[in-house]
């Protein structure tokens, strides 16, 4: 009887090394619970970054409302890491949406509290004026998405351009040269160069004559503002 228990006693048991079937179902496990955590740590750190990056936004917008145009200026280019074009002006409190992605022609004028949304790229171009409040939008949501997904499309302003009080441009929108938005209009598509456009959605209300604005102060300099 013993000779029969000894021989039926695996040695594979006796060295605490499992078969070949538990040994495939504990490679498994460990295999999942390493994959699992894997994908936990690279969730964390996807969270990290992305709450850091916000942080660091809501830090630079906290410094454009500082009263020295030299200071804005060099906040907006090296801090933000946006580009900003010779004689270009950027008054008090513009906000910015992300890290990069704008960027502002020669002799632009943005004025107090305008949005640039660079998430989806912006692109400004030179003599434009940006009135107060404006928003320079490149990113909204997905209305159809169960997740709400986010979508990104540029966006451009041609040179010229007089973006009024208020205004808004969506993502995706084209506005051509020399055109005006009225104030509090709001921009989808493409408005043609020298149009005059109001209302929403904004709709062709005039023409401008192509030598207007061919110039803006530069630099423009308001004290405090």
């Amino acid at each position: 009887c013993s000779a029969r228990v000894a021989a039926s006693f695996s040695p594979r048991y006796a060295t605490g090394v499992p078969d070949p079937p538990r040994r495939i179902l504990a490679g498994g496990i460990l295999g999942f619970v390493g994959s699992a955590t894997s994908r936990h740590a690279l969730s964390a750190w996807l969270l990290f970054r992305e709450r850091m990056h916000d942080a660091y936004v809501v830090a630079v917008n906290g410094l454009l409302p500082v009263p020295v145009h030299r200071f804005r200026e060099w906040a907006f280019r090296n801090l933000a890491r946006n580009a900003l074009g010779s004689g270009a002006t950027l008054e008090r409190s513009i906000r910015l949406t992300t890290k990069g992605g704008v960027t502002v022609g020669d002799g632009t004028i943005v004025n107090r509290g305008a949005t640039l949304d660079g998430r989806g790229l912006l692109r400004v171009g030179a003599h434009v004026n940006i009135s107060a409040e404006v928003m320079l939008l490149t990113s909204d949501h997905d209305p159809h998405s169960p997740a709400f997904e986010d979508r990104e499309r540029s966006t451009v302003i041609g040179d010229r351009a007089w973006i009024s009080s208020r205004a808004m441009v969506l993502p995706g929108a084209r506005v051509g040269e020399g055109a005006v938005v009225a104030a509090g209009a709001v921009v989808h598509g493409a408005i043609e160069p020298w149009a005059i456009v109001a209302g929403n959605p904004a709709r062709v209300i005039g023409q401008r004559s192509p030598d207007a604005q061919a110039a803006l102060p530069s630099p423009y300099r308001r004290l405090f503002h």
